[in-house]
């Protein structure tokens, strides 16, 4: 039995029931956009050759840490992964940061 990828309306719907208070809502946003999110995370890696020593799934986990208790303002799907991007880079420019004050 294939494994259904959800739509755009599914994870809107989800994001919308978080903004609500659900917190399954919020796991299960997590579970359906897990592996995107974390391509997104590669990707803003590779931008960044040799400033930060973090796996993808590290930067995805720290940035899903930064987001849990933020104010959730996404209206739909790509506000959502947009507004991750950001935070993405954000963890990576505070990892930076932190290793060139080691120096």
């Amino acid at each position: 039995m294939p494994i259904k990828t959800p739509t755009p309306d599914d994870l809107t719907t989800l994001l919308n029931h978080w903004r609500e208070g659900d917190g399954r809502a919020y796991r299960q946003l997590i579970a359906q956009s897990y592996d995107e999110l974390r391509i997104i995370a590669k990707k803003r890696l590779a931008m960044t050759p040799g400033l930060v020593t973090l796996s993808p799934t590290e930067l995805l986990h720290e940035s899903l840490l930064k987001i849990e208790d933020a104010p959730k303002e996404w209206q739909s799907r790509a506000h959502f992964f947009a507004s991750m991007s950001l935070t993405l880079r954000s963890v990576l420019v505070d990892f930076a940061r932190a290793r060139l004050a080691e120096k």
